[in-house]
């Protein structure tokens, strides 16, 4: 296939040309001696400029014309630097003039007299080129459409369909059937246009022809018609083409007035179907006109279009769309396998092993299952299937297109998108092939770049295009790296093409950057625009970077760098400076205020923790975005001139009291009024009265999120207007009484915490989907909220009023009619959680909760009715006097989790509800209670699909129980001091599907079941049941206590046994000779850092060795010299692991390291993966494997245990289940996978997983990373 980037190349000539013209006349004019050298070029780029089009039609077929419009490719770029670079030259050189008094001549005139001869080289080379040109006879176009001759269309599907060979869109038929025939569309004098939208290869167009041929469809329209209509919207050719289908016959060309009456003939009053199939247009002027004639059909009449463009929907569609995704694998498969095998069910398994393997490369993407099956049919050759899965699909469309089949042209067909996209969309799209595959976009970091290569502008709030190149051939302008090691193809690259514009290192590595290797490319890259140096071990940046000049986005972010060099404030094209997690950048530049093209100054909001004061003059910097401004001059901020600005924070110190006395500090924040482009605000420690005028006046109309912490003083919130404010965050404000009004219609997370006098909040907030109100001890009612999904409320000792009415919703169609609507406004309410809210007596009278959690709220006596339960998955009781809400629980079959908690009086647990879909059940802090049962009917053996069973912390509790579910999978017993029997003999050993057993701080209990444990028990846990450890220790040389026989088949125990001989894990003293234990340090010694030195010659003073660029550590047990192992999340395989779900924060380390930790947003499916090879470990050792993790206070989501999982060499497996809702909050805790020894020349690995792969979304998770260490020596 050709270089895709060859595609991009000519239509971004004349947006290139355009800007040479432009810049040439407004920077030039400085220059003297150049003027006939200009004009010249001006006029050899007019000409140029009239046959570009013609020239890129013909390049097709034309190695010349190609070969020639490179050469212009080439110069037009080498043109644009040298105009850039000399337009900031002469920028620089105002800058300067203005700071000194005194200026020397030769610096005055020396860039000039380069850039004259610049200026005389390149025209040179354009009046070359323009006199080659008219060798091609090139045909002058001007507003053409180029590329495509109209005349000639393609052959594309007519309406018919072949349905034996058609699999999946079943659903996607009937609905638009229905939607066909169904008479509640209907409306006089109007058509109803149901669009179909995909991507091409999808099968619009096949679903669009199973409709037009169903059966019914048929018999109910008494005509229907199939236009293929492509990128140009013909009305003469659709006029005529529906004409033709209708009467069967030919018909001539002829004007649009004769083929709109002879339309209309047959189309008035007539109940019609048309398929415009394959539409383009986004102009409503262009569609107008044939909808108009539409119009004149017979009730019920409908239009069915099919279209990659999104927008048509909105432009032609009068119906929701239908929005086509790829199909199923197996639904591929099956489409795959009748082609590949003619439907033949007697097929190889190998070849159908490769087959799954093609079919899952389609992407669900039929047009491509159906070219590769086509290229395999009837082939029984396991090389050429297993080539074709090796291979892209457009090399393998190079292979085969000189075969002489006619097969689907995959990218032919994917390319007509591409074809239709604005030259500036071309170009953003083709920079999107820099980064690797599967590599999840950032929206807004992505525009960024396009920003910084000139593709696109901001100009206000949108965007305007602009021209670009690429050009990845011996002289590369855009280039990617991969992999951990980049600094010396780096340096090749830098060598070689001195014109590069990108270097971006897109991969997950920790990059290694020396000093000098940057000092290097910053000396030979003088026309970059683009350096991510993110994610690198970079200590320092060389002042050298100055020599960027062209440099307009530097991302720094991710590193160690402590100090940024003042030269970089010299980079006058600078738009982008990222700093995000640097620990240890304390400051800023001094002459940062010389940046004024910086847009977007992006740093964490812990860096203004630490530095205390930004530099003077920083009205300056005008387009300065995600700024957070501290200590400043208030005379000299400017902020309402710095229209770019997207973030601020004021923040006054909550150490020193009374600085200011109040009127100053009111004086100072009404000063400081930003530009209302401000979309984030945060005020900290304000002790003002009352808030400014331009925020009580709502002047910042822009707002999106206002954060208010400690604004003690302030006793009403008054925010004026804010149409777009969609967050506010109040904390800590003592003297707070109201909120009297709320002119926010946009609102929808709302916070009040700690605002103990707040008694009046405004009487409703339409679109509020999520409110916390805690420790507000004042307020007694809510408001209402209609579109509430998520509540929760804390601490407040006077609300009893939920706010819960009857709402009437008025609403008017297209034509006037008002309807009315009432609801509940509390029926969209999906999780409520309510601590210590003792007055509330009820829950709201109509709800559908998912997740439902009440704690030390006596007045509530009553749970949600079953008709309301149908969707509750998740219920936790807490605290309350009696058992009056659990025995209050609703028959449901959506439950999958209930916790209780601290029920008082509570002797044993009610008949058990219906609840077929309950997993786990934790039942902890119940001190009366005696039994889990009153009765054997509806014990848990009810509970059918119960999985794990968790009890904690019941003092009174003997006897376990009778009966277990069958289904019971984890059981855990915990803090029962009286407990002495798990229950009957046979309680355990018939449970086939109990795998996890954990028994801790039970000290009365002696026995295990009599009958002993089930065979599929994997891991056993006995802590601290000093009665019942003692009696399942092995003696040496006798058959051991009598326990024992009943847990030696159990793979993985975990017992403390009384003798014990211990090695500690992470030593907190230096063993001075342990590193003879390491083969080949020498090896690792630049990697290794000194507890608070650098001296690494001084090997007994270390204290670990940091591999990988710090994406593991090594060190020895002190005692043993056991070799150790931590693997920090960067060296892990963490499934979904980009930022959308994970975040990833740095961590100082006990050595102060600076260590990356992942922090879990959000995510259904949990998987974190290690493996380590088993040579690396000191030999005949017994290893356990920790995973060091920490839970969030808001944490959620884990009702359901994850499972660690231990693979060792030789398939060898344990597994454990481990609840994380019991765990710690707020704290490291380690989740130990199981140990193993290893083995004097074992090879292999050795894998450990975290994961928990569900529905069921999760969070609050942060992973410190994965121990290896010598186990407690336990003697059996």
């Amino acid at each position: 296939m050709a270089d895709p980037f060859s595609q991009v190349t000519t239509p971004i000539l004349n947006e290139i040309v355009k800007n040479i013209v432009s810049l040439m006349k407004e920077e030039y004019s400085l220059v003297h001696g150049v003027k006939k050298d200009i004009e010249k070029l001006l006029s050899n780029v007019t000409a140029i400029q009239s046959v570009i089009e013609d020239a890129e039609n013909k390049q097709v077929n034309n190695a010349q014309v190609k070969d020639w419009l490179k050469k212009l490719k080439n110069a037009a770029c080498d043109a644009e630097n040298i105009l850039d670079t000399f337009a900031t030259e002469t920028n620089l050189g105002k800058q300067k003039r203005k700071k000194e008094k005194f200026q020397s001549p030769l610096s005055k005139t020396s860039y000039k007299r380069d850039a004259a001869q610049q200026i005389k080289q390149i025209s040179e080379r354009f009046d070359m080129i323009a006199k080659e040109k008219e060798s091609f006879h090139l045909e002058i176009k001007v507003n053409g459409v180029a590329g495509q001759d109209i005349t000639k269309r393609p052959n594309y599907a007519g309406s018919f369909v072949d349905k034996s060979g058609v699999v999946g869109r079943g659903a996607d038929q009937k609905r638009i059937t229905h939607m066909l025939l169904s008479n509640e569309f209907d409306k006089e004098g109007d058509v109803s246009v149901i669009p179909i939208i995909g991507m091409g290869g999808l099968g619009k167009t096949t679903l669009a022809q199973l409709v037009f041929n169903d059966p019914d469809v048929i018999l109910h329209f008494e005509s229907r018609m199939w236009v293929c209509v492509t990128v140009d919207f013909d009305l003469n050719w659709i006029l005529k083409e529906m004409i033709q289908f209708h009467s069967n016959m030919k018909f001539d060309d002829s004007s649009t007035t004769f083929l709109q009456s002879r339309l209309l003939e047959f189309l008035v009053g007539q109940r019609f179907l048309l398929v415009l199939d394959d539409v383009w247009t986004e102009n409503y002027q262009t569609w107008e006109p044939l909808e108009l004639l539409l119009k004149q059909g017979a009730k019920g009449s409908r239009v069915l279009v099919t279209s990659r463009i999104t927008k048509v929907k909105d432009v032609i569609g009068t119906q929701p769309p239908t929005h086509l995704l790829g199909l199923p694998d197996e639904e591929c498969w099956s489409l795959f396998s009748k082609i590949a095998f003619k439907g033949d069910s007697q097929r190889p398994k190998v070849l159908e092993d490769i087959g799954r393997g093609i079919v899952r490369k389609c992407k669900g993407l039929p047009l491509a299952v159906k070219a590769m099956a086509g290229l395999l049919r009837g082939c029984v050759d396991v090389n050429k299937w297993r080539q074709i899965q090796g291979s892209e699909i457009w090399e393998i469309e190079d292979q085969n297109s000189n075969s002489g089949t006619d097969r689907p042209k995959i990218l032919a067909i994917l390319q007509l998108s591409y074809d239709h996209l604005p030259h500036p969309l071309k170009l953003c799209f083709a920079y999107c092939s820099l980064f690797p595959k599967a590599y999840v976009f950032h929206k807004k970091e992505l525009v960024k770049h396009w920003i910084a290569q000139r593709f696109i502008q901001a100009e206000g709030q949108g965007l305007k295009g602009r021209g670009g190149d690429w050009n990845f051939s011996k002289q590369p302008l855009h280039v990617s790296l991969l992999g951990k090691e980049v600094e010396k193809p780096m340096l090749e690259i830098v060598e070689n093409a001195r014109n590069l514009r990108t270097i971006l290192f897109p991969s997950p590595y920790l990059k290694n950057f020396g000093h000098q290797a940057l000092d290097k490319v910053f000396h030979k890259l003088k026309y970059i625009r683009t350096l991510d140096l993110s994610s690198s071990t970079i200590l320092e940046l060389p002042s050298s970077i100055e020599k960027l000049k062209l440099l307009r986005y530097l991302d720094l972010s991710r590193t160690e760098i402590k100090v940024l060099p003042n030269s970089i404030c010299n980079l006058y094209n600078l738009q982008t400076l990222k700093l995000l997690g640097c620990p240890w950048l304390f400051e800023l530049p001094k002459d940062l205020r010389n940046l004024v093209n910086l847009q977007r100054l992006e740093l964490e909001d812990l860096f203004w923790v630490k530095y205390s004061y930004l530099a003077t003059k920083i009205g300056r910097l005008n387009q300065s975005a995600g700024l957070s401004c501290f200590s400043i001059n208030v005379g000299e901020a400017k902020l309402n001139e710095k229209e770019y600005l997207q973030k601020l924070v004021f923040e006054w110190s909550d150490k020193v009291v009374n600085t200011h006395n109040e009127a100053t500090e009111m004086s100072v924040l009404e000063d400081l009024q930003p530009h209302l482009n401000l979309k984030e605000l945060k005020i900290c420690h304000y002790r003002g009265s009352e808030f400014p005028a331009w925020m009580r006046e709502g002047l910042l109309p822009n707002l999106v999120s206002v954060t208010l912490n400690h604004c003690t003083k302030c006793k009403t919130l008054t925010l004026g207007e804010l149409p777009n404010l969609q967050v506010l965050y109040i904390k800590g404000m003592q003297q707070l009484e109201k909120w009297p009004e709320v002119q926010c219609p946009s609102l929808k997370r709302l916070e009040f915490s700690n605002c103990p006098k707040l008694r009046e909040l405004p009487n409703c907030f339409p679109r509020l989907t999520d409110l916390k109100i805690k420790r507000c001890k004042s307020l007694m009612a809510l408001p209402v909220a209609p579109n509430l999904m998520c509540l929760i409320l804390i601490d407040n000792p006077n609300l009893e009023n939920w706010g819960d009415y009857l709402v009437t919703w008025e609403s008017m169609n297209d034509e006037g009619q008002r309807s009315r609507r009432d609801q509940w406004s509390s029926c969209n309410l999906l999780e409520l959680k309510v601590t210590g809210n003792p007055k509330l007596q009820a829950l709201p009278q109509i709800f559908a909760l998912q997740k439902l959690e009440i704690s030390r709220c006596e007045s509530l006596v009553a749970l949600p009715q079953p008709r309301f339960a149908l969707r509750l998955q998740h219920l936790a009781l807490d605290a309350c006097h009696d058992g009056t809400l659990v025995r209050a629980i609703p028959n449901t079959n959506s439950l999958f989790s209930l916790s209780i908690s601290g029920i008082s009086s509570l002797i044993s647990f009610p008949k058990w509800p219906q609840l077929p879909g309950l997993k786990a059940l934790y039942i902890r802090d119940c001190k009366d209670l005696v039994s889990l049962s009153e009765s054997e009917v509806g014990s848990l053996p009810s509970l059918i699909s119960l999985k794990l069973l968790s009890i904690r912390n019941c003092p009174m509790l003997v006897t376990l129980t009778k009966e277990l579910p069958d289904t019971l999978e984890c059981l855990s017993i915990s803090s029962c001091p009286l407990l002495q029997s798990l229950g009957p003999k046979e309680i355990l050993k018939s449970h086939t599907s109990l795998k996890d057993l954990s028994i801790e701080d039970c000290p009365m209990l002696q026995f295990l079941p009599e009958d002993g444990l089930p065979s599929s028990l994997q891991h056993l846990q006995i802590q601290r049941c000093p009665l019942l450890t003692e009696r399942c220790q092995k003696e040496e040389g006798s058959r051991g206590g009598p326990e024992w026989p009943k847990v030696m088949h159990i793979p993985d125990l975990e017992i403390d046994f009384p003798k014990v001989s211990t090695t500690l894990a992470l030593p907190k003293k230096k063993s001075s000779a342990w590193y003879c234990r390491f083969p080949g340090l020498g090896e690792e010694k630049e990697s290794m850092k000194k507890k608070g030195g650098t001296d690494l010659n001084n090997l007994n003073a270390l204290t670990e060795v940091f591999l990988e660029c710090k994406r593991k550590k090594k060190w020895a047990d002190e005692l043993t010299g056991y070799t150790c192992f931590m693997l920090y999340p960067r060296s892990l395989h963490i499934t979904w692991n980009n930022n959308k779900y994970w975040n990833w924060n740095c961590f100082e380390e006990t050595s102060d390291e600076n260590i990356e930790v992942a922090r879990l947003s959000h995510v259904c499916w949990l998987d974190v993966r290690g493996k380590l090879t088993m040579s690396e470990l000191s030999p005949g050792v017994i290893y356990e494997i920790v995973y060091v993790v920490k839970l969030k206070k808001e944490a959620s989501g884990w009702e359901l245990p994850i499972i660690l999982k231990l693979s060792l060499p030789g398939g060898r497996d344990q597994e454990r289940q481990v609840s994380l809702l019991e765990k710690p909050r707020k704290q490291w805790i380690e989740l130990n996978v199981g140990n193993f020894e290893s083995k004097d020349g074992e090879t292999g690995e050795v894998c450990f997983d975290l994961f928990q792969h569900g529905t069921h979304w999760k969070g609050g998770l942060i992973i410190k990373g994965a121990i290896l260490r010598p186990k407690k020596q336990i003697t059996l």
